[in-house]
């Protein structure tokens, strides 16, 4: 192993202890940003808007599609579009990968989030905004289904 000496203690350490020292300060740095962030999102959606258990993450680290799962770092559901800027402003500060998910029956994987992402669950967005019927059209949000 090749030994690397400390400029400020002259004292002589194995490359191997250094790259760990590194990697365990980068680990607990990014825990400490991921519990403040988390506590920022319970800020604007709520404690009982969020899921952050394994259990709950895994049940949304895939879809419908054959693709490898991958589990997020936390589950946000927002109940308006105010609180969906809000979390996408966050994570685009924090460079969060962030993945829209619906019911998650798709099958083209792409309810499947990102490493360490946010997954946005829209299905308190169920608003029905309006019906024309005489243009036939209907503006809805996300998570309206079609048996509403």
């Amino acid at each position: 192993m090749r030994t690397t000496v400390c400029k400020h203690t002259k004292r002589g350490f194995h490359r191997k202890t250094i790259q760990n020292q590194y990697w365990y300060y980068q680990i607990q740095r990014m825990a400490i940003m991921k519990r403040t962030i988390q506590g920022q999102f319970k800020e604007i959606v709520g404690s009982d808007n969020i899921l952050m258990e394994s259990e709950d993450l895994f049940t949304y680290s895939f879809d419908a599609a054959v693709h490898e799962p991958e589990m997020p770092s936390c589950v946000v559901m927002p109940k308006n579009a105010e609180e969906v800027s809000e979390i996408i402003k966050l994570c685009g500060e924090n460079a969060i990968p962030v993945t829209a998910r619906g019911a998650g029956t798709n099958l083209s994987g792409g309810a499947i989030p990102k490493k360490q992402g946010v997954v946005i669950l829209t299905t308190k967005l169920d608003s029905i905004v309006e019906i024309n019927e005489q243009d036939m059209y209907a503006v809805v949000q996300p998570g309206v289904v079609q048996d509403r």
